[in-house]
């Protein structure tokens, strides 16, 4: 039992009014304790004084059961609190908790004495995936997740954390795409056929709204592999309604995530997703695949994924700032500019593919299957090497301390580790990819390069290795060609990089850089430009 924030520190235990082994009632006199403090007084003529004073007080215990051993003395000076003063054994403590009651012993925990003690802070912890008003005390999440990593190293698996849009599917609320789907005959038949399509219901339309799902390449495969190595969550910004329903595409069995759907609806948060709101004890065990590392915060547990854009000009249709269901208009537009579909769209330009037949050439879950599986086979290789066993402990002789963590590998350790020397000694420098004017340091390709060991420059140098470029015509462009060992490349080298985790040969992705007879004398006027915008951040953009 320990002391609450509500005394008046620092306090002198006078005497301890309860044996060890007597059976108490809540609100029972535990002992009795000094504090200082300052009262008013009144003089003469109804003048009132502060005068300081030392009182006396009683400290009533908070629950109920059989006391233990003390852990403080008669004249023992405590300063602050949070300091344990006596054991106690409970008929129950109340450690897993529902809508405020006890889950064990049915006790209403709703209830607040004068003391200020509230039995419901007991169990403050939300680790459930589905049931948002389930909450466990620290005690129990540490039991709960020791449980779980013991079954996970046996079965020899880590945890994946699994973004569903822009990650492994890409949705849209275009209507175009149902009357394209319904077709046969429509030009952009063969590009949707294989779309999904469900339609949810709210408040705002009773009717509902029509959301339509490409799957991303590859993932029933993925899924039904990577599930030998990973057990498989759910973690998404979208309704519980919403993720339901995609999750019915993706895994129509429940075989790779089961219950494990956390949304939007559970967390309460828009904009950040948070490990500890499923893994509030330890998260050494765990991986993140999604396209956005900044909800993340860049966390060192994150494989950010190259997002998947199937449908033209649509992002992420759960993210707070692009245009909702119900701004969607029956001519396939939005309010916001963002969907850019229409009737007289190409098949071809449909997806990212570019093949007329509709085929998605998308492989970005080949690539992250593999640097999945290369993150597990590096984990239980530093997990053997330590030759870390879990040893059977005698539950009567385990301190409440004790770490069973000790000693176990970590994902945040190793995982960036293994990325620092994917692009060691390459040294970066961005034209006509970043927007002038803008801070690199806060652009999500500058902060994921430097992820993996890249030095990322503002202005060129002869340092360069590399100048990655969205076209040929720019002043950056012209000043690297000059030197033989710069690599002029397309971003697609640097994602690919990014991507496969690896150091990808540069020269399947080469810009031709076309000979100009005014070439040198050009390229002095633009350096002498560039110096004098020096300390600009983005890069330049510019045309010649």
């Amino acid at each position: 039992l320990t002391l609450p924030s509500t005394l008046r520190y620092p306090i002198t235990i006078v005497q301890l009014l309860v044996a060890t082994g007597t059976e108490i009632r809540k609100n029972t006199p535990l002992f009795t304790y000094r504090y200082k403090t300052t009262i008013t007084q009144t003089r003469d003529l109804n003048e009132e004084i502060e005068v300081p004073a030392e009182l006396l007080a009683v400290f009533e215990s908070p629950v109920e059961g059989i006391v233990g051993k003390w852990t403080v003395q008669e004249g023992d000076v405590i300063e602050t609190a949070g300091q344990a003063v006596v054991t106690m054994t409970e008929a129950c403590t109340h450690a897993i908790q529902f809508a405020g009651m006890c889950a064990l012993c049915g006790k209403d925990l709703t209830f607040q004495d004068y003391s200020g003690y509230q039995e419901s802070e007991r169990a403050n912890i939300k680790m459930f995936h589905s049931t948002a008003g389930l909450a466990v005390s620290m005690e129990e999440a540490e039991r709960i997740e020791r449980m779980s990593a013991m079954t996970l190293l046996a079965a020899r698996k880590l945890i994946l954390v699994v973004d569903l849009d822009q990650t492994v599917i890409h949705t849209t609320v275009d209507p175009l795409i149902g009357e394209w789907k319904q077709d046969p005959t429509n030009s952009h038949y063969l590009a949707v056929k294989d779309v999904y399509s469900f339609c949810l219901q709210d408040a705002a339309s009773p009717r509902g709204y029509w959301y339509y799902v490409k799957v991303r390449p590859g993932l029933p495969e993925f899924l039904e592999r990577i599930s030998q190595l990973y057990e498989l969550h759910i973690y998404t910004m979208a309704t519980k309604s919403y993720a339901t329903a995609i999750s019915k595409i993706i895994d129509p069995d429940g075989k790779y995530f089961g219950d494990r759907i956390l949304t939007r609806d559970e967390s309460g948060n828009l904009e950040q997703k948070n490990l500890q709101r499923l893994f509030p004890v330890d998260t050494s065990l765990v991986t993140i695949i999604d396209d956005r590392g900044d909800v993340w915060k860049w966390s060192a547990n994150l494989i950010k994924v190259i997002p998947y854009e199937f449908f033209v000009g649509i992002g992420d249709i759960n993210s707070g700032f692009l245009p909702k269901a119900q701004d969607v208009k029956a001519t396939g537009s939005t309010s916001g500019g963002t969907l850019t579909m229409s009737a007289d769209v190409d098949a071809d330009d449909l997806s990212e593919s570019g093949d007329p037949s509709g085929a998605d050439k998308d492989n970005e879950l080949h690539a992250l299957e593999h640097v999945l599986v290369r993150v597990h086979d590096q984990y239980y290789k530093a997990y053997d090497d330590a030759n870390v066993q879990e040893k059977p402990v005698n539950k009567r002789k385990r301190k409440r301390n004790d770490d069973w963590r000790k000693g176990l590998p970590d994902i945040k350790v190793i995982m960036p580790e293994m990325k620092m020397n994917v692009l060691n000694g390459i040294v970066i420098l961005f034209s006509g990819t970043i927007p002038l004017g803008a801070n690199i340091d806060t652009v999500d390709v500058v902060i994921w390069a430097r992820s993996f060991g890249a030095t990322i420059v503002k202005e060129f140098s002869t340092d360069v290795t590399h100048l990655v470029a969205e076209r040929v015509g720019t002043k950056k462009v012209q000043q690297a060609a000059r030197y033989s060992q710069i690599k002029i490349v397309s971003p697609a080298w640097l994602y690919r990089c990014l991507a496969t985790w690896t150091k990808v040969p540069a020269d399947d992705y080469i810009l031709e850089v076309p000979e100009n007879s005014s070439f040198d004398a050009e390229i002095d006027g633009e350096i002498s430009n560039e110096k004098n915008n020096e300390g600009d951040d983005g890069d330049d953009d510019d045309d010649d």
